[in-house]
């Protein structure tokens, strides 16, 4: 550590919200063949047999009556042969861009027939089950559930809609001739042309995922290895359904997640209802916190959270008057008024959850005078619903802002002041950006042991290094800095769906 570094944050804090539109549903999960997860009887036939909690897809064996606790089913169906919607050679998972969709036949193996899914709430769990029926079992099957946020078509195949980050891909993979079920999710990192797919951790079998095949067959009509399902926890795994607008299946030529694509069925329109009795919207906020290892402070100044499940406001806010740290000079940070305060809420009409965090300062003085300002405030406000989330950093300002001397009253972002080398270090600055203002006085500082070394300084080469950010908006993540004002957001929203 360097002899004399000084952390001081003045920040807004946005935490992760939760936002669940789920579609309710009764019973208590109980085990069957081996499994818990989801209340469903993964045993690789579609009969809810016995009637009643696990339930299955059908009433009946050979699938013609859906479930009736499954309302919100998807079924898809497809052609097989010359007239089926195919994709063309050389089509890969990871290059959408460079998709050829064809009508012409695939590989029996890899020829969806049918398949569905559906989603399914019990208790504050949310759960998604996934079935296929393919032509030909002469090989290990390789399907594919894509769930994709946008309607636009993609432009290299039209027929499809254009991948964007964050959609979200199931993926059902067997091998050894059915022995062997992967069960894999996966977010989309990249754009409509090309990018990768990242794949989310389901862990081991049985736990958040379960998936069978129909090995030995007990459905009417169907060979064996024709058939598989699967269930996902999607509440206690890492998926993200971020509320698709459209879904549909393909396969692919193996278990590789960029191998060869060859069937896909038509896109189907997936709707979603709101819940906003199970919707969760919290975070915090804090006027201050000032970190001085020379005078060993460290001190968060207004803290202040707020929480909200269901339908309803939490509000919480707080002040100090005449803040001097340290005590006495107030070297650090000196303000008339530093106020914080974190309104977390969720509304029936619209419906939606919804939080906000502000953090302001009145007549405030940094590092003794080197910056100023009468009024500093930073609104950090997240919004998520059934369809979309949001964040915004509107009213966040300066007032009478005054850096080094010099009054900024329009702040440009980005515009960079340059700060004297005698007085700061060599290289030291002002950067007033979208998000806030950052004064590094001395950026070539040895991050790793917050070092800040002057090369005029022989024989004391470990001299101040202080930073400073103010405004409002996401962490860049840089380190040990000043900030001041700045509204942190993660993730700001989860919206959590449920097909209608």
């Amino acid at each position: 550590m360097n002899h004399q570094k000084i952390s001081w944050h003045w920040s807004l804090v946005v935490l992760s919200f939760l936002l669940m539109v789920l579609v309710e549903a009764s019973g208590v999960p109980v085990t069957f063949a081996g499994s818990s997860v989801g209340s469903f009887e993964i045993d690789g036939n579609l009969v809810d047999d016995p009637p009643g909690e696990p339930i299955d897809w059908s009433t009946d064996p050979a699938g013609t009556i859906p479930h009736p606790a499954l309302p919100n089913r998807v079924d898809f169906i497809d052609a097989s042969g010359q007239g089926d919607d195919s994709f063309g050679l050389g089509s890969k998972e990871l290059e959408p861009g460079a998709w050829q969709c064809i009508t012409g036949s695939a590989p029996g193996k890899d020829d969806i027939v049918k398949g569905a899914v559906a989603l399914r709430a019990i208790g504050q769990k949310r759960f998604m089950y996934v079935n296929f029926f393919r032509a030909g079992v002469n090989g290990d099957a390789h399907m594919d559930y894509e769930f994709n946020q946008s309607a636009e078509p993609n432009p290299a195949c039209p027929q499809l809609p254009r991948r964007t980050a964050g959609d979200v891909l199931i993926a059902f993979d067997t091998e050894n001739g059915g022995k062997t079920i992967f069960v894999r999710a996966f977010k989309w990192v990249g754009d409509d042309k090309v990018g990768n797919f990242a794949e989310l951790s389901l862990g081991s079998q049985g736990v958040l995922w379960d998936a069978a095949v129909n090995i030995p067959n007990t459905i009417p009509g169907v060979a064996a290895g024709a058939f598989g399902e699967a269930v996902i926890n999607l509440t206690d795994s890492p998926i993200q359904l971020l509320c698709p607008g459209l879904a549909y299946m393909k396969t692919r030529s193996s278990t590789a997640i960029n191998s060869a694509l060859q069937d896909r069925t038509v896109p189907l329109q997936v709707a979603f209802n709101d819940r906003p009795d199970l919707a969760l919207a919290e975070g915090s906020a804090f006027g201050a916190r000032v970190r001085d290892t020379v005078l060993a402070i460290d001190q968060t100044l207004v803290p202040v959270s707020s929480r909200q499940q269901g339908v309803g406001r939490d509000e919480q806010s707080d002040q100090l008057l005449d803040v001097t740290v340290p005590v006495p000079g107030g070297q650090d940070l000196r303000a008339d008024v530093l106020r914080a305060s974190s309104t977390s809420e969720i509304t029936n009409a619209p419906a939606q959850a919804k939080h906000t965090s502000v953090a302001e300062t009145v007549n405030v003085n940094v590092l003794n005078g080197l910056v100023t300002a009468s009024l500093v405030r930073g609104v950090a406000t997240a919004t998520a619903s059934g369809l979309a989330s949001s964040f915004s950093s509107s009213g966040s300002t300066f007032k009478d802002l005054v850096v080094n001397g010099v009054a900024m009253n329009d702040v440009t972002p980005n515009t960079r002041i340059d700060l004297p080398a005698k007085l700061f270090g060599p290289g030291s600055y002002v950067l007033l950006r979208a998000r806030g203002v950052n004064i590094d006085t001395c950026p070539r500082a040895d991050r790793r042991r917050h070092l800040c070394c002057r090369p005029d300084s022989e024989h004391d080469p470990c001299v101040h290094h202080r930073q400073f950010a103010a405004g409002a908006g996401e962490p860049d993540g840089r380190g040990d800095r000043l900030e001041r004002g700045r509204a942190r957001r993660l993730p700001a929203a989860r919206a959590l769906c449920h097909t209608a």
